[in-house]
């Protein structure tokens, strides 16, 4: 991943340092990360027809914290595949010698949605951040939404980012219920996580 810091350049014996150049890079590092990688993986695709490029292979890509892989596995993957979504999860799916920039930008644009699974873990995974930027760039770049947030807990709003904070206020985002042994109420939960998951 890119450093937002950078070493000084060296010509001629001298230090040179470009203020300018460093907010840029900052700036847009997203951006420019995201770019690459679309390009490299639209090459490496031998550039796919049309009608190819605009299927998605997948209905949703897991984006979640490594410390909540029990939910995800035993329960969360488990529901929405028992409905007939089609789920992208890392640990399984993305491809071995790649590398894991390129697969997660791989798996946001070929998933109709990417969930975001917050926790109090999220904030600890540097990757989970990386993947909630590439799925930002892919609906600004696209103009399809893309995001949709799973709020595991109660958080108080300290403990997420001012960043995360708003992109669940600037997307669709569903609460896990408490009452997660009464069937009723959790059968009327994943009905609408996936109805939101395929819209």
């Amino acid at each position: 991943m890119t450093s937002s810091r950078l070493a000084p350049r060296q010509t001629s014996g001298k230090v040179i340092r470009d203020p300018s150049t460093w907010k840029i890079r900052v700036q847009f590092r997203w951006k420019i990360q995201y770019l690459y990688y679309s390009a490299y993986l639209y090459i490496k695709t031998n550039k796919l027809d049309k009608s190819r490029r605009q299927e998605f292979l997948y209905d949703v890509f897991l984006s979640f914290a490594h410390d909540d892989e029990k939910f995800i596995h035993e329960t969360l993957v488990p529901e929405l595949t028992s409905r007939g979504l089609r789920v992208h999860d890392h640990t399984v799916d993305f491809i071995a010698g790649e590398l894991i920039t390129s697969n997660i930008v791989n798996a946001v644009q070929r998933s109709r949605r990417t969930l975001i699974v917050v926790s109090s873990n999220l904030r600890k995974s540097n990757w989970c951040r990386f993947e909630l930027q590439m799925a930002n760039l892919e609906s600004v770049n696209t103009g399809r939404p893309v995001m949709v947030f799973l709020l595991m807990q109660h958080l108080p709003e300290d403990v997420l980012s001012r960043e995360m904070l708003y992109h669940i206020q600037n997307n669709t985002y569903i609460q896990l219920p408490d009452e997660v042994d009464n069937a009723r109420v959790m059968g009327i939960f994943w009905t609408k996580l996936c109805s939101d998951l395929l819209n």
